[in-house]
């Protein structure tokens, strides 16, 4: 609607096992640099799905070595993305 602003802002905490990620040393690392993301993703002005999934994609290729690119944690991303953006 033109005219209209929507602003998010959300907050995450999951660790690395609710991102699925491999038991491997770093782990925890990966999972609070994936929020971090996540956060400014979502909370970006003008975000939109796709834009969260591009901002969201780098990282998680660099992190692919603990299984951040894996479908699991790409999983749960989608399903913060439909939460968020399910009014749309």
């Amino acid at each position: 609607m033109k005219g209209l602003t929507i602003r998010r802002a959300i907050a995450v905490d999951f660790d690395a096992d609710r991102w699925e990620l491999f038991d491997l040393p770093g782990r925890d690392e990966a999972a609070a640099r994936l929020n971090a993301a996540l956060v400014a993703a979502v909370n970006a002005d003008g975000a939109t799905p796709d834009s969260v999934h591009a901002a969201m994609t780098p990282l998680q290729s660099e992190l692919a070595d603990l299984g951040a690119d894996d479908s699991e944690p790409q999983g749960l991303i989608d399903a913060v993305v439909e939460k968020v953006f399910d009014e749309e």
